[in-house]
């Protein structure tokens, strides 16, 4: 039986993402089978680039409007500063050959990384499959992630 990753993602932050998606792609290359489960914030990472008024409400639009979707647009969890902190911090991932956040998304994907997002945070916030980055897998409730990954060697909540 194959070793088995499991990792929610609870953060749309991008320190938080980056630790996420390279111990997500470090277990992949050394051949566990992942699952990442994307809950709450972490919605935002999988949510196509841009802001939108996606939703079914008001209420909906606003909210999705404000939080901007996209691996891309992501802020520091501590000295944000207005945005200035994760621009320098993308700067300096680039400046010492750390990949993006979009970056790691894909090589995941290529590694056969599972993403599973969390129907109720796609509930709250209006938004439908489409909305979704294209690597996602479904949106399932947590009792299908729970079977999903049961069994797991590894489990983490970022």
């Amino acid at each position: 039986m194959a070793r088995k990753a499991s990792i929610v993602i609870f953060s749309d932050e991008l320190d938080r993402a980056c630790s996420a998606f390279t111990i997500a792609n470090g277990a992949a290359a050394s051949g566990m089978e992942v699952i990442l489960f994307f809950s709450c914030w972490g919605v935002n990472l999988v949510r196509k680039d841009g802001r939108a008024f996606q939703g079914n409400t008001p209420m909906n639009r606003l909210m999705n409007f404000l939080t901007a979707g996209g691996a891309a647009r992501l802020r520091l969890s501590r000295f944000n500063l207005l945005g200035m902190g994760s621009w320098m911090m993308r700067r300096r991932m680039k400046a010492v050959n750390i990949q993006s956040i979009p970056e790691m998304m894909a090589d995941a994907r290529d590694l056969g990384v599972r993403f599973l997002v969390c129907d109720n945070p796609i509930a709250i916030m209006g938004l439908r499959k489409q909305d979704l980055i294209d690597e996602v897998e479904d949106i399932v409730g947590v009792a299908t992630y729970i079977k999903e990954s049961a069994g797991a060697n590894l489990t983490l909540f970022i």
